[in-house]
């Protein structure tokens, strides 16, 4: 019998020696890929595969044996399209699970926007991401319905919070609509003429009014508090833009 898998949850990954992929899971995760108005390449990407990784399981062309794909990059699209595995597998005969139905989500996956790096002053487009990249969304219910976005983490700057390489998943201020909570990890834009600063510091609240970003790091060179909300330092403007609210690693990096 198939497990049922609340939303949020990785999806399951069959361990028993008699599972296997079913003859038709092409055809299934055609379909799931099609629900969610994913292409092969994106699915790939957000699942932290080769950009062509999905669409080299699925291609059909005489003379050609698509690629079988290995249970953990299974997985891991399967986690990007918010199913479970047992969709796609099954067992020894008399004991084939009944494949789970397919959920639809609000959010596919989270996209990635740009690059957050403290100290690294930039022209804005310096600061964008390149190719289409995506990480998994954070389904928490407290957070329906705004949207999701991501950055890279370069540098030792915040590494209490996130890693170099690893990314930061935040929700907007403005969708938010209430103040971050005392402590929280927040995405912070410093403009300086026409360059910007991307960076990620905790809100600290003053009792006399107003609030310190604080930065998270082992780092001895980034250990003082930089600048104050609202309050322009050398003629910088200062803004919270996101609350940060999980952070994604690849393991694919370890």
């Amino acid at each position: 019998m198939s497990e049922k898998r609340e939303a949020g949850m990785v999806p399951h990954v069959p361990s028993a020696p008699y599972n296997r992929l079913r003859a038709d899971w092409r055809d299934i995760l055609r379909r799931a890929l099609a629900e969610r108005g994913l292409s092969y390449r994106k699915a790939s990407l957000a699942a932290g595969l080769n950009e062509t990784a999905v669409s080299e399981w699925l291609r059909q062309t005489p003379g050609h044996k698509p690629k079988q794909p290995s249970f953990d990059s299974m997985a891991k699209v399967a986690a990007v399209l918010n199913v479970s595995m047992d969709i796609f597998t099954e067992g020894e005969p008399g004991e084939r699970p009944e494949p789970s139905t397919l959920k639809q989500v609000v959010h596919k996956a989270v996209p990635v926007v740009g690059y957050i790096q403290a100290g690294m002053w930039q022209e804005p487009e310096m600061l964008t991401v390149e190719d289409e990249t995506y990480v998994p969304y954070i389904p928490n219910p407290k957070y329906t319905g705004m949207r999701q976005v991501a950055w890279r983490v370069l540098g030792p700057s915040m590494n209490r919070i996130a890693k170099n390489g690893e990314y930061i998943i935040g929700v907007s201020i403005i969708e938010l609509g209430y103040t971050p909570p005392e402590g929280s990890p927040v995405v912070v834009v410093r403009r300086r003429g026409s360059t910007y600063e991307y960076t990620v510091k905790r809100v600290h609240y003053l009792p006399a009014g107003g609030a310190e970003l604080r930065p998270d790091s082992e780092d001895p060179r980034f250990q003082e508090v930089v600048w104050t909300v609202n309050h322009a330092e050398d003629g910088d403007e200062v803004e919270i833009t996101h609350l940060v609210i999980g952070v994604y690693r690849d393991l694919g990096m370890l």
